[in-house]
């Protein structure tokens, strides 16, 4: 990398001209996925009609290289060689993003989606009601779609109504957001670090591991190299997980990977490792993240909806990376035949948060320190469960595996918790679900291939349209969702099961195997609260044939 001036440009465009510039910027694997919840965006797009201050957008311009993507996939990129790094303001704009193409857009081979945003004229608001007018067709110019809506409704005159509608899209489209441009060239990859540490609006620090990583990338370019390809060619791996995993595989221990230590690991590095070894450690690293990949794929979660805590797969893949490095033969074999107990491993440690709140680096390395014992025991091949759970103990938690009563405090808006869809889609895999299309694709096969919906049984709709008394949190237990095609999903809307299991011809085994109760009373709106006891209780009971749950 070559030095160069560092200059800082605000500039005022148009929301208009930020999308029309869209195909130059690139996210940064550092950053965060988009993360908004519904609710969050639209407090963002009332937020532009009402002319409030939304923040601002933050881009790095440069000719040198970091692990990054497009910010979207589909669009071509310009001619020019210069990078545009989105620093901050991923959010804002990946929500334009997302109202412009329709609800839905892929980026590093992922889809990113969200329910989509309506508009009330009548009212003058933003909704989540279909039979509103889609934000999409504003923004994108649709006025015979909108004018198709209005037909025979006379709640008010169309042309007052207009008026309101061509008003929202004004008011977005025209809103100037302030952008700074930091357009720098870098000398080493240290400069990268102390770029992204300049950058902390959003309130979220990227700092430890990125400045560690580019301390080790400025001495070890080769090696730096070698990293991205690694988080280039698994993209639903986070590169945080990528990284901690090879630092351990150097002796680095967790807790020192920190800005105020960066310099220190890399004199340890330096001085304990020639470049061969350097480079054996990192391919020995990447055939663990390939077989660890492979392992996920079976288990039904190679996919970032559904991993829960990557920071949990850490521990996995230094056991598997041991196997290698011992060359142990098989190894992958002996991967797959622990396969239930690194299951059991990846839902027990996400439900009860293993790497959440404070001192996570202390509770991984006290889980990587199980994983060094089980390398001095030189006959062991089993991946240690029972000591990886015992760390996850407590005065309050005295069971290693799970309990009803400990999943009853956290079953509240449980649909919408990742450890409950990663517990879910284990579950639907492991009993050979099907996605209820009439081609008939498993649900694994859809999870891989990222073409899968989560589908609400009872829709809130559904309940609605039969004078059903409810709370909207009801909807959201994890016992009333499964896991389907898209397609199917559309086509149900918001029938209730009792008519669309008999209009999908689902036969009895199938729906075995997404834990629908056969009593058809239960598949009726006023059953709702009993259909989610009796499903909760299939779920149950799987959980603790696969000694999940005691």
């Amino acid at each position: 990398m070559r030095e160069g001036r560092e200059e800082i440009k605000v500039k005022l465009p148009r929301i208009k001209e930020i999308l029309e510039g869209i195909r130059a910027y690139r996210v940064p694997k550092v950053q965060r996925d988009f993360v908004w919840s519904k609710e969050k965006v639209r407090e963002f797009f009332a937020s532009l009609y009402k002319q409030h201050p939304v923040g601002v957008i933050v881009i790095w311009k440069t000719n040198d290289y970091i692990p990054s993507d497009p910010i979207i996939d589909d669009i071509t990129n310009d001619e020019s060689s210069e990078y545009s790094y989105i620093l901050d303001g991923n959010q804002r704009i990946t929500s334009l993003l997302l109202a412009k193409r329709g609800w839905e857009i892929s980026r590093g081979g992922r889809k990113i989606c969200i329910e989509g945003l309506h508009y009330d004229p009548m009212n003058d608001k933003f909704v989540f009601d279909t039979r509103k007018i889609d934000l999409c067709w504003i923004l994108n110019n649709q006025d015979n779609k909108i004018r198709e809506w209005f037909t025979g409704r006379r709640e008010e005159s169309e042309e007052e109504l207009e008026k309101r509608w061509r008003s929202v899209r004004d008011k977005i489209l025209e809103y100037q957001i302030p952008v700074y441009e930091i357009k720098k060239g870098v000398r080493d990859y240290k400069e990268i670090a102390e770029i992204f540490n300049k950058i902390n609006s959003t309130g979220v620090k990227v700092g430890d591991l990125d400045m560690v990583l580019s301390f080790f990338a400025s001495e070890f370019s080769e090696a730096k190299d070698a990293v991205i390809e690694i988080s280039n060619k698994y993209s639903e791996i986070d590169l945080k997980v990528i990284i901690r995993l090879i630092f351990c595989n150097f002796g680095v221990d967790q807790r020192i990977l920190r800005k105020r230590d960066a310099e220190s690991v890399l004199n340890k590095i330096r001085r304990e490792w020639n470049p061969d070894a350097i480079n054996r450690v990192i391919s020995e690293s990447k055939k663990a993240i390939n077989i660890g990949v492979r392992l996920l794929g079976e288990l039904g979660i190679y996919n970032k909806r559904f991993l829960s805590s990557q920071l949990l797969l850490i521990p996995v893949l230094k056991w598997i990376w041991i196997l290698i490095n011992r060359k142990v033969d098989n190894a992958e074999n002996i991967v797959r035949s622990c396969k239930n107990d690194i299951a059991k491993w990846l839902i027990i440690g996400s439900i009860r948060g293993r790497y959440t709140g404070g001192s996570v680096s202390k509770r991984l390395q006290e889980d990587l320190n199980v994983i060094k014992k089980f390398n001095q025991m030189r006959n062991e091949r089993r991946f240690p469960i029972d000591n990886l759970l015992k760390n996850t103990l407590t005065k309050k938690r005295a069971q290693k595996l799970l309990t009803k009563d400990e999943i009853s405090h956290l079953e509240e808006n449980s649909a919408r918790k990742k450890s409950f869809l990663m517990l879910l889609a284990i579950l639907l895999v492991k009993n050979g679900a099907g996605d209820w299309s009439e081609r008939g694709r498993s649900v694994a096969e859809r999870i891989k291939n990222n073409e899968i919906a989560i589908h609400h049984i009872f829709s809130e709709r559904a309940l609605e349209n039969a004078d059903i008394d409810f709370e909207p949190i009801d909807v959201q237990h994890f016992a009333n969702i499964t896991l389907i095609d898209p397609k199917v999903n559309k086509r149900i809307k918001d029938e209730p099961p009792s008519s669309y299991i008999s209009g999908l011809n689902i036969e009895n085994e199938e729906l075995e195997k997404h834990f629908i109760p056969l009593e058809r009373d239960l598949w009726e709106p006023e059953n709702f609260s009993k259909f989610i006891q009796k499903r909760r209780d299939l779920i149950f009971r799987k959980m603790s044939e696969l000694e999940i749950m005691r």
